[in-house]
């Protein structure tokens, strides 16, 4: 009678172990992908189940992230065609860059400066409409902060930054400027961010 109540003690104290480290590593995961959410802007409690266990609606970028957006938009359409982009303007365009990078893996000073002074340099050539500075400005945003996405996933948002100022007029060779510094970008934040186990 003592063997199957020790036999039954012992497998009931190893299952409460199994159960209790699957549950440290489900939250931690779950800890790493509201880091990971909120890094991008997005709301950490977007996508988890409610009450009554239907996905939540996705809650859309933070508030503050959009400002962002929209400065680094302004700042952009502050770049007049055909007039020399000063030290002030490309100044701005750096901060717009840092105060964007949510994610924990930041690209360079020197990667965001070759950005700002070639993505002034394209403006300045040309007049990018103001839809087409927003987009933009958003592409930049998820280029910034892409460390969460796949490789080609955040090359896309390269891609689509490029487009819109070809389809401003801006000549082709600047426009690939812009695009290789983005794509640079993607590399070094896909390269160094941290490992998932």
């Amino acid at each position: 009678m003592k063997k199957p109540v020790l036999a039954l003690l012992t497998v009931t104290v190893i299952s409460r172990g199994a159960f209790a480290s699957a549950d440290l590593v489900k939250h931690r995961a779950m800890n790493q992908r509201d880091q990971l959410n909120a890094a991008q802007g997005v709301d950490p409690a977007s996508g988890q189940t409610g009450a009554t266990g239907q996905p939540a609606q996705p809650q859309g970028i933070n508030p503050v992230q959009q400002q962002n957006i929209n400065k680094l938009a302004q700042d952009l359409a502050a770049i007049r065609p055909e007039t020399p982009v000063g030290d002030p303007q490309k100044q701005d365009l750096q901060t717009d860059f840092t105060t964007l990078s949510k994610s924990t893996v930041k690209a360079s000073a020197a990667a965001l400066t070759k950005l700002g002074n070639d993505l002034s340099t394209a403006l300045s050539g040309k007049g990018v409409t103001v839809r087409e500075q927003a987009q933009i400005a958003r592409n930049v945003n998820i280029v910034l902060n892409c460390v969460n996405l796949t490789p080609a996933q955040a090359q896309s948002f390269a891609a689509a930054a490029q487009k819109s100022l070809q389809n401003g007029g801006v000549p082709d060779e600047l426009a690939q400027k812009v695009g290789d510094d983005l794509r640079a970008i993607v590399t070094d934040l896909q390269k160094n961010k941290p490992k998932s186990y």
